[in-house]
């Protein structure tokens, strides 16, 4: 993301191949600093344990001898420091910290110091009393202060970080090419499959499918998009289907009501019973196309991007549903006969209460005058149940299907898409519509949903 926003013109293998630089430039610059931070820890040790071993070859020569002179420090700059000291020096500087170790309440120490501006290493370290440093006798001891110079040292340390700078900076620049390199040959597939992808979406053709390839990320890739090919392909053949089946269904209304049309300007010439009959046929012409066209309305609507789900109470939606189909039965003389118990679901409600409308209105159309429709609801199920002559066997398979009309159905008025629109909005939910034969006669539908638990809800 952030060679994304650093670069935003460049392409991927360029941010890739920057990204593998940039990892390796930080080990190699990690690795650097540890190093030379090593090094020069071991080179000071040896600066620090020369310094050591030669006051404390003077010491002992001193102990022997009884005196310190400053011939004993073969060449480095000594000086000896008396406890009583109030902090002169010569050639070195005399500070709180070495009289602190020639009183003998501090411990010897390094340092580093600048002497005529060259850079030295200095060792302070008691001395014990009773030894002589030139004319003066250290009664109760003093300190030693030692100091050698560190240009040998400053130069190798320079020469050394140069050439880790050096090593680091062709580290990098060969990390980019390699890194450009690696990206070229791993990104390869993915060229491929872009080139694939940018193929199929030039010509359109959904039935092309990719390679599967190996089975890695590129592989799952390659499967999912193969996914997506068949969701617009069926997709797009239920839309054709849709349409061809939605042509054959207007087609036969509207040629009677255009035959009927055409009659109109010679309905003087009919008999008066005729012309009201006439009359009443493009009515009903005119509402079956109009319920034709809500029917597809409403199963367009239902393959649209659904509404946000709620969790709504399954009982109220049926009670509602029942309600609305009340005066319906009425008109036909059947009887609806509700038994809830509460139920709460999480889904789209105004889906279901239309899937329920539609088994209720179809229950009643098939229904005997003077029969009773019963509707059961409870955890999530919903059974509706009639005394109609029942679903014929082979009708059991496809009588949720688009536009689908059973033979004892093509006699009567309707589109085949009512117990459609059930199982879409029925589907859309997560849940299920079966249909089966009573024992006793009629049809029972029973529509399931998924029960509300508490963890399915936004």
């Amino acid at each position: 993301m952030y060679f994304r926003r650093l670069f935003p013109s460049a392409t991927f293998r360029t941010r890739l191949a920057a990204m593998a630089a940039f990892v390796v430039a930080l080990v190699v610059l990690s690795i650097a600093a540890i190093s030379f931070i090593g090094i020069r820890h071991v080179i000071y040790t040896t600066v620090d344990n020369s310094l050591t071993a030669q006051a404390d070859s003077a010491i002992e020569s001193a102990e022997r001898s009884g005196g310190l002179a400053p011939a004993s420090f073969y060449g480095v700059t000594a000086e000896i420091v008396p406890s009583l000291s109030r902090g002169q020096g010569d050639p070195l500087p005399v500070t709180s910290q070495v009289l602190a170790v020639a009183s003998g309440r501090s411990g010897p120490f390094f340092v580093n110091i600048s002497l005529g501006g060259v850079a030295q290493r200095e060792l302070v370290t008691p001395v014990p009393g009773g030894i002589s440093a030139g004319s003066e006798l250290l009664i109760d001891g003093g300190a030693l202060q030692v100091a050698t110079p560190l240009t040998e040292v400053n130069r190798e340390l320079e020469i050394l970080v140069w050439s880790v700078l050096g090593a680091a900076v062709l580290g990098i620049m060969a990390a980019a090419v390699l890194g450009l390199a690696v990206a070229q040959v791993a990104l390869r597939p993915l060229d491929e499959l872009a080139a694939d992808v940018e193929q199929i979406s030039t010509t359109l053709d959904v039935a092309t499918r990719l390679e599967p390839g190996a089975a890695d990320e590129l592989g799952r890739l390659r499967l999912a998009f193969n996914r997506l090919l068949d969701a617009v392909d069926s997709a797009q053949a239920s839309q054709r289907r849709l349409i061809m089946d939605a042509s054959h269904e207007l087609r036969t209304p509207l040629t009677s009501l255009r035959t009927n049309v055409e009659l109109v300007p010679r309905i003087a010439e009919l008999p008066p019973e005729e012309g009201v009959q006439l009359y009443a046929d493009i009515l009903t012409e005119v509402d079956e196309l109009s319920h034709l066209i809500g029917n597809l309305s409403e199963l367009v609507r239902g393959d649209q991007v659904p509404s946000q789900k709620e969790v709504y109470a399954l009982d109220e939606v049926v009670g509602r549903a029942v309600g609305a189909a009340a005066a319906y039965g009425r008109s036909r003389e059947i009887h609806l006969e509700l038994v809830a118990e509460s139920s709460a679901v999480f889904g789209h409600p105004d889906g279901i209460e239309r899937a329920v409308a539609n088994l209720l209105s179809n229950a009643i159309a098939w229904g005997p005058t003077g029969s009773t429709v019963e509707v059961v609801t409870s955890e999530g199920t919903v059974v509706v149940r009639d005394e109609g002559p029942g679903v014929a066997p082979e009708d059991v398979d496809h009588i949720f299907d688009r536009f689908y009309r059973s033979s004892q159905a093509r006699g009567r008025p309707g589109s085949g898409l009512g117990l459609a629109i059930v199982a879409q909005a029925v589907a859309t939910d997560g849940g299920s519509v079966a249909v089966r034969n009573r024992d006793t006669g009629g049809a029972e539908f029973c529509l399931t949903l998924p029960v509300h638990t508490g963890a399915d809800a936004p």
